[in-house]
């Protein structure tokens, strides 16, 4: 084995394939040797390092097991840092040889709880009926129900009731009614019915949109009262077009589990089809920050 001790610039060595590694070399010096898969070194306590220069990083002997991740430890040294446990999180740590370790994920931010709309319900007619919620969790703030709704009645106008946790006792609903056709009228009665809605009378294609807000829908110390908003056209006239806005008062304190929206003679009257109602729960999430 020859030794190079120099300080001169050598611009190539040429080294002659070896059938077995060499010899380990004398104390302070490195032994260079090629095999037929790569360039390798050989230190004085006998540590064989390589191949290099073969197959690029995807072959490295460093790896040895699948999520094996190589980190610096220093300028131009690495070192390996084996797969962490299953669900664990890669973690800065200045204390670690190659500062990073493997760790169980934390917490998480502080939680912060904002209200969001949530669909709970959303169904289109693709016959002609009425539109039953099922069973609504109490477990919200505020029900906002959207419609958009055409009767199966031939008239121009037809009318809309609304019940609550199938309670059809009519004396159990008290409502104000506000209606704008170019004048204002007001009136107070009893939930039969509670708006207007475009009649099958009405120009092709015209439906009654509108949306209905019961706030607290879930105390149960308390009568529930909602209020209903409605706009339409009934015709292409100016004065067919109205818009409406009805206060209900259910003398009720039970949380609201179910809504039920029919026409004021139904069944002999339903909403044709594509009729629409979805119903959005208010209620609190937490999210992280």
């Amino acid at each position: 084995m020859s030794r190079i001790s120099t300080t001169a610039v050598i611009n190539a060595i040429r080294l002659a394939q070896q059938a077995s590694n060499p010899a380990s070399p004398d104390s302070g010096y490195w032994a260079a040797f090629v095999k037929s898969d790569g360039l390798y070194i050989k230190d004085s306590a006998g540590n064989v390092t390589g191949p290099f220069g073969t197959g690029g990083v995807a072959t490295d002997v460093i790896w040895d097991t699948k999520g094996d991740l190589a980190a610096a430890t220093g300028g131009n040294t690495a070192s390996k840092l084996a797969v962490g446990t299953d669900g664990h999180v890669l973690t800065a740590d200045s204390a670690q040889a190659t500062g990073i370790k493997w760790a169980a994920a934390s917490a998480g931010g502080t939680p912060l709880s904002i209200i969001a709309p949530v669909s709970i319900f959303d169904t289109t007619n693709s016959g002609s009926a009425a539109f039953d919620s099922g069973a609504i969790a109490a477990d919200g703030i505020t029900l906002e129900v959207l419609f958009a709704l055409r009767s199966s009645a031939a008239v121009t106008t037809d009318g809309m009731a609304i019940f609550l946790n199938n309670d059809t006792t009519l004396t159990n609903y008290f409502e104000e009614y506000h209606v704008n056709s170019h004048t204002t009228n007001s009136s107070q009665g009893v939930n039969s019915p509670i708006t207007d809605v475009v009649g099958n009378s009405a120009p092709a294609n015209y439906f009654t949109y509108g949306k209905i807000l019961i706030p607290f829908y879930a105390d149960t110390d308390k009568n529930k009262s909602f209020e209903v908003f409605t706009f339409e056209h009934t015709g292409a006239a100016a004065t067919s077009q109205m818009h409406s806005k009805t206060t209900v008062h259910w003398a009720n304190t039970a949380a609201v589990n179910q809504i039920y929206i029919r026409t004021d003679n139904h069944p002999t009257d339903t909403f044709i089809a594509a009729s629409r109602v979805q119903i959005l729960n208010h209620k609190a999430i937490n999210v992280l920050t």
